[in-house]
């Protein structure tokens, strides 16, 4: 027998555990009722509301989203209808409740090919788009998101987009994860990153609500942090129409008439509504905004009722019972339902009968009772959903929408029995002090699955006071980010029109979200403003394209640039006010005081009397200090320094920011060196070096020149000036990263300072903000802006079956091919846009479909690629370039512009060749470049266009279409023509327009007779007057300038004077290394020859027409002697030969009006160096279009 004491120890032993099982039983019951927060909400639904606050628009103003049968889904509406219910094929109703655009579609921010998205169910493409918009309303950032536990809970049962797609062979592959259900919720938690669970639910009508439910369910037991759920239905035939009709569950106006005496069957509709759920204590932790709180739900079944589809009043009794009980509530907590209530005459008054039995047995105040299905149509799988949005926000607004078309409550419900009544009219919803607002909604699937959920208002929560006003002038940085430049665009467009529309906006509040809300994507733009009306001016000229944004490189490198002499005419003095430039300023003066005679701190505040900057004594301290303060304000916006650059005395400043040299002896270098004269050289005092410092690097003539690694090659390069330093401010585009110049054009005032972080914000360069993102509070914003493209079956062009090899060679005959953002650095960047045609090719099949810009440095993952693609990728190349490519070559990791450097190195990319396929000129061309007579081969291909049919007529001429790189609405339009030389082709502006695309339009012309079938020119007049009523054509009435690269110049050179003739002329004329035809030697031809086989041998069109067209144009060009033009001609030339182991010819012309310098060869300064190339062509167009 156990002693007492045992027994003592045993009691407390189970005492002890008892308690804890009380805890963890409390524990379990607090978890099982944890409130959960509504904390985001997206919608799509009829009459074009595409955002909560539209709802409420409609649901305040009493509105009606039905509208006659969409005609852009081939439904042939106008032989839909049909009175009798049994006719086949038709319906008894003529409207419905239907989105807008259901067939429209951005796929690009979703890493989705055209081919993939024209295959996808429009549910599961608006179901992305409104996903994205629910992330958005949350306030959450998406990249934040990525790889944790975020749970996706879709409703969706409709299921007829499949037997659109049949006998479409281009949809193979993609058809079954585009079409069935489970891969809707899937695809968002994929396309999102989100780790937790994701479900599809198919319970029909109740679906959207289930959903809630075990989104919150899951949200309870951890399985998730936070959890997207709601409701789709897109009906992509009249299938639904047509089975209900025969039901005899249609009413004849297409409305729902909920719980009237005059319903007469439901009014079929669509929509999805999408909220994003968290743990209340979560969502008050992260201070995330709680629209309201989920309290509790229920699901059952109806068991053996009536019928399959008959609904049942014991389950749904027992529904709502179940729900109160778990929420811990009665029902006279519950203010108002919003109820399944779809209108048909025996579905009402079974639901009117459940509701009067639970929530009519009640004191005081009534029930009210309404349907948002009465607004909307029944939106089936989403209409659960859409009643939980419109109770949110009643609650939010304090008022209780009418619920529409109730002529008086039917007659078949005994409204007597119980405190229930109908929403007839907008009714005030005031808070009670003792509780807060509570409604309901119920929602029954035709399966027999019930549901039933109850809201609470969001707890009172103190909010910030908002520091922001327009009254307030100060600098505040807007940071606007888009997928594309076109969304870009847009998005600030409609943050213009927002601002405007506020009276006196919280400026600070609208930095402050911006900044905090949004999420960066790779397109991106900054307006730094001190007013309202700056703001919008900044983002005014956005929304035109003209200037501001760029796609964001990854991971850039800032080099900072000191010029030799800095000229203190354009400082302006409110860069004291700037943070960092009054403290470096200050710290050099008190460095350079000993030794001078006047107060470098007063010239640079502007306080004092200006000394003689032309003396070298004064200039270099004054330069130097101001060189060292431009670039603590850089520093203090946060920008990491990758190596700095310097030119003669610039160079100390250099060192000294790298670290490299401190201040005093810099300050003696500076006295020294600027005191010198050319008789006397300086005394430089001995100095200390820190190797472990920054890279600092001497400016070479038009490139950044050696690395300077100690202090004697310092006082080399401080002791002479070179050349212009390597940077026109910031480039947008170079693939070397982003320079700041730090002279007076660079560090103008701090009006310019903000332009600059502007366009380094765009680049990419991650800058501190802190100072010019001020505190505020959370504001709403617009939503992102979608680029939509139609994508449907019935449209032919969006599915065309067709042999992938085929397909990418017709597509780059067509030149339909479209490249985009590429820094155009490395020796491939001519096969790059190869590749990228033929990436937009099987992206997009035969379809017109195609991408506006292929993101070359995006990896085929995130362009949405698959095996399928990737098998039809490496098909085409290997057709189009006529030699196999290895298998192994390809990587879904990979880039397409890492892919085009594997190709161009022959021990990586290439299998055994193909058996050549060349011609007898091929031949001969090859034989001349071996002995030297390229000038013989031109000859040659002269003398064989001879047997070519030609026109003498402009009006014959026949080309293929003209080549749109970039169409940017009210931007200055570059009408290209390329040089002769039959290589890359209508790709040669690929890389200028992955610089330019952004902010210019450009369109290249081909020309007559490079393809089989065409007649070449007569003469060289016949040509420029074709080509010169081509360039009207393309211009479409506004002005435009000319560009033409190598022997394209010449073509420009002579349309641009027929244009003058005509009255008609060009804003302005861009020659891109031109030579003088007769200055042109037979050496230069046999390099440009051997150039052509050897560097582009592998992209070299060996058919005979363009060859020998090549040939003739060389011969027209000897007829033609150029006059001097009005029009403004700029002359790019390149700083090297035709090749880089050549002297070859440089570019020449004897009638330009200014002659620039880009770096790199007659061809590299269209390809690698097409970024130092681009920024000569934007200065001038800036100047004259």
């Amino acid at each position: 027998m156990a002693s007492a004491e045992e027994l003592r120890d045993y009691l407390a032993r189970t005492a002890v555990e008892l308690r804890r099982s009380k805890h963890r039983l409390r524990e379990m019951e607090q978890r099982e009722r944890e409130p959960v927060a509504v904390i985001g909400m997206g919608c799509r639904l009829p009459g074009g509301i595409d955002r909560p606050e539209a709802f409420w628009r409609l649901l305040a103003e009493g509105g009606d989203a039905i509208s006659e049968f969409p005609d852009d889904r081939g439904w042939k509406a106008g032989q839909l209808y049909h009175p009798d219910p049994d006719h086949p094929g038709t319906c008894t109703a003529r409207q419905g409740g239907f989105l807008r655009d259901a067939t429209l579609f951005d796929p690009e921010p979703f890493a989705i090919t055209p081919r993939e998205a024209a295959a996808m169910d429009p549910q599961q493409r608006i179901a992305l788009e409104t996903a994205w918009h629910t992330v958005e309303h949350a306030g959450l950032d998406a990249n934040d998101l990525k790889d944790t536990p975020v749970g996706t809970f879709v409703g969706v049962s409709n299921q007829d987009y499949l037997p659109l797609l049949l006998g479409n062979t281009a949809a193979r592959g993609h058809a079954l994860t585009g079409t069935i259900t489970s891969v809707l919720s899937g695809r968002i938690a994929y396309t999102l990153g989100w780790t937790g669970p994701a479900l599809t639910i198919d319970t029909a009508c109740s679906s959207s609500l289930v959903a809630l439910h075990h989104a919150a369910r899951s949200l309870r037991h951890a399985e998730c942090d936070l959890a997207l759920a709601g409701g789709a239905t897109v009906l992509c035939t009249p299938m639904a129409l047509t089975a209900f009709s025969q039901l005899r569950a249609l009413a004849a106006d297409g409305r729902c008439k909920a719980f009237a005496a005059t319903a007469d069957g439901m009014g079929i509709g669509e929509g999805v509504v999408l909220l994003m759920l968290e743990r209340l204590s979560d969502a008050q932790r992260h201070h995330h905004p709680v629209w309201a709180v989920i309290r509790s739900s229920f699901t059952n079944s109806d068991g053996r009722s009536n019928g399959l589809s008959a609904p049942s009043a014991s389950a749904q009794r027992h529904v709502i019972a179940k729900a109160l009980e778990t929420a811990g509530l009665t029902a006279g907590d519950i203010d108002a339902v919003d109820a399944h209530g779809t209108g048909t005459k025996l579905g009402d008054p079974i639901e009117a009968q459940a509701l009067l039995a639970v929530y009519g047995q009640r004191q005081g105040e009534p029930l009210w009772l309404g349907s948002a299905k009465s607004n909307l149509g029944h939106t089936q799988a989403a209409a659960g959903a859409a009643s939980v949005l419109k109770m949110v926000l009643a609650m939010r607004h304090g008022t209780l929408p009418e619920s529409l078309h109730i002529d008086a409550p039917t007659p078949l419900v005994d409204w007597g029995s119980g405190n229930i009544r109908l929403a007839t009219r907008p009714t005030p919803w005031p808070a009670l002090p003792e509780r807060p607002r509570r409604a309901a909604v119920s929602s029954f699937g035709i399966s027999g699955t019930n549901a039933h959920l109850i809201l609470e208002a969001a707890p009172e929560a103190p909010e910030p006071p908002s520091p922001g006003s327009c009254t307030v002038p100060r600098p505040r940085a807007y940071l606007l980010s888009a997928h594309t430049g076109a969304a870009l665009s847009a998005a600030a467009a409609q943050l213009a029109e927002q601002v405007r529309g506020e009276p006196e906006p919280a400026l600070d509040d609208v930095a402050h979200s911006l900044a905090h809300t949004r999420t960066a994507l790779p397109c991106r733009a900054a307006v730094v403003a001190e007013t309202a009306a700056e703001l919008t001016a900044g983002l005014d000229r956005i929304a035109s394209g003209g200037t501001g944004f760029a796609r964001a490189e990854r991971s850039p490198r800032t080099a900072f640039v000191f010029p030799h002499a800095v000229s203190p005419s354009r400082a302006g003095t409110d860069l004291q006010r700037l943070r960092g430039f009054r403290a470096a300023v200050d710290a050099c003066a008190e460095a350079f005081s000993p030794f001078l005679t006047w107060s470098l701190a007063d010239a640079c505040a502007g306080r004092a009397p200006a000394p003689d900057f032309g003396d070298p004594a004064v200039a270099g301290p004054w330069g130097f200090t101001f060189m060292i303060a431009a670039a603590a304000v850089w520093q203090e916006f946060g920008i990491q320094l990758a190596a700095t650059i310097g030119d003669g005395l610039g160079a100390i400043a250099a060192a000294h920011v790298a670290g490299s040299v401190n201040l005093p002896d810099s300050v003696r270098l500076i006295l020294a060196l600027s005191t010198r004269t050319p008789q006397q050289p300086a005394e430089v005092p001995p100095i200390r070096w820190n190797a472990s410092a920054t890279p600092v690097h001497a400016a070479a003539d038009y490139s950044i020149g050696d690395r300077i690694t100690d202090a004697s090659a310092l006082l080399h390069h401080a002791a002479r000036s070179t050349s212009p330093v390597p940077s026109q401010g910031i480039p947008d585009g170079t693939g070397n990263g982003a320079f700041v110049t730090l002279d007076c054009a660079g560090v103008r005032d701090a009006a310019h300072v903000y332009r600059e972080l502007e366009r380094l914000h765009a680049r990419g360069v991650r800058i501190d903000w802190k100072e010019t993102v001020p505190a505020g509070r959370r504001t709403a914003l617009p939503l992102y802006p979608f680029q939509r493209t139609r994508y449907w079956p019935d449209d032919e062009s969006a599915f065309r079956a067709a042999e992938p090899a085929g397909t990418a060679h017709r597509a780059l005959d067509r030149s339909k091919a479209t490249s985009g953002d590429l820094d155009g650095s490395g020796e491939s960047g001519d096969i790059v846009s190869i590749v990228l045609g033929l990436v937009a090719s099987v992206m997009a099949g035969e379809g017109e479909n195609r991408p506006a810009r292929i993101p070359a440095d995006h990896t085929f993952r995130e362009l949405g690629f698959d095996s399928l693609l990737a098998e039809n990728l490496l098909s085409g190349l290997t057709s189009v370039l006529k030699r196999p490519v290895r298998a192994g070559v390809f990587s879904m990791e990979n880039t397409p512009a890492e892919l085009a450097d594997r190709l161009s190195d022959d021990s990586l990319g290439w299998s055994e060749p193909l058996a050549e396929a060349g011609t007898s000129l091929d031949s001969l061309m090859r034989s001349g470049s071996d002995t030297g007579q390229g000038a013989d081969v031109f000859d040659l291909l002269g003398v064989a266009a001879r047997l070519r049919p030609r026109f003498d007529d402009p009006a014959r001429s026949r080309t293929r279409p003209p080549l749109k790189l970039s169409r940017i609405p009210d931007a200055p339009h570059l009408i290209c023509l390329k040089t002769i030389t039959p290589t890359v082709g209508d790709f040669e502006y690929t890389p200028l327009a992955r610089v330019l695309g952004h902010s210019t339009s450009m369109t290249v012309l081909p020309y007559p007779g490079f393809a089989e079938g065409e007649p070449i020119p007569e003469d060289f007049t016949t040509l420029a007057e074709a080509q010169a009523e081509a360039v009207l054509r393309n211009a479409e009435g506004k002005p435009f300038t000319l560009m033409g690269h190598s022997s394209g110049g010449l073509i420009g050179y002579r349309v641009a004077e027929l244009l003058e003739e005509r009255g008609t002329p060009a804003s302005a004329l861009i020659m891109g290394d031109t030579a003088y035809r007769h200055s042109t030697t037979r050496e230069d031809l046999d390099g440009v020859l051997t150039m052509m086989l050897n560097d582009w041998g592998r992209f070299f069109a060996r058919d005979n027409a363009p060859l020998t067209a090549m040939g003739w144009y060389w011969h027209l060009f000897s007829q033609w002697e150029p006059r001097p033009i009005s029009t403004p001609t700029m002359l790019i030339r390149a700083t090297e030969g035709a090749t880089s182991d050549s002297a070859g010819f440089h570019g020449a012309w004897p009638h330009a009006d200014k002659t620039v310098f880009t770096p790199g060869t007659h061809f590299t300064m269209m390809t690698r160096h097409a970024a130092r190339t681009a920024a000569h062509i934007a200065e001038w167009l800036h100047r004259y279009a």
